[in-house]
């Protein structure tokens, strides 16, 4: 009898066990369908991006238009109050999404810069999102660091857990810093840049011109 009843516990257990196994695998392919359905949005974009090559030059020339579109629509991060966002809260506008660190050399430098780009571009169409991936669990150093600089048109975003650099090691980043992403206006990957640039610069703005005079159809 104890060894029926240790048998039927061993049956229990490997049907508990199944059932939680096809379970997870449901979620995997209900997320791998979510993903797939956000990228087949994204074919469009393949093409604009492709339409940027062009833009690729001086100092500029760094930037890898995306051949395979891809969608950040979920990739998030918060305010300095903690307040959540993602990409897709900003639908509707084209997104230059720049990470940075205050310990990071050449992010620190090409601020200000990006700082000028959104004064001169910047509004309902057009957005830049300086994200900091600075991990110390509070964002009093970069918005020192923007007060100190008089980095005055961008709005602080702040990442403290840096999971946002290993989501773009998933699509194929580096992971560097600076890495500046530019998303269309859902949040698909028109292209990306990895090291610093002269983002007021008349390249610069010759790219971003670009993919505003194009917008999605």
């Amino acid at each position: 009898m104890a060894e029926q009843s240790s048998n039927r516990r061993n049956l229990v257990r490997l049907a508990a066990l199944a059932v939680v196994a096809i379970g997870t695998l449901a979620i995997y392919v209900s997320l791998d369908a979510e993903r797939n359905t956000a990228d087949a949005a994204c074919r469009d974009a393949s093409t604009r991006a492709a339409s940027l090559d062009q833009f690729a030059i001086g100092q500029l020339a760094g930037f890898r238009p995306a051949s395979d579109s891809t969608s950040l629509a979920e990739l998030s991060f918060q305010t300095p109050n903690g307040d959540e966002l993602s990409i897709a809260s900003f639908v509707g506008r084209v997104v230059l999404l720049n990470l940075w660190a205050t310990w990071c050399a050449p992010c620190r430098e090409e601020m200000p810069a990006l700082n000028q780009l959104e004064a001169f571009l910047g509004g309902e169409s057009f957005k830049i999102l300086a994200v900091s991936v600075d991990t110390n669990n509070t964002p009093q150093g970069p918005q020192d660091f923007f007060a100190d600089f008089e980095i005055d048109e961008l709005d602080l975003y702040v990442d403290p857990s840096a999971w946002i650099l290993a989501d773009l090691r998933g699509i194929g980043a580096r992971g560097g810093l600076p890495t500046t992403i530019l998303l269309d206006e859902i949040g698909c990957i028109l292209g990306i840049i990895e090291g610093p640039a002269d983002w007021a610069g008349p390249d610069a703005v010759a790219l971003i011109g670009a993919a505003l005079a194009e917008p999605r159809r």
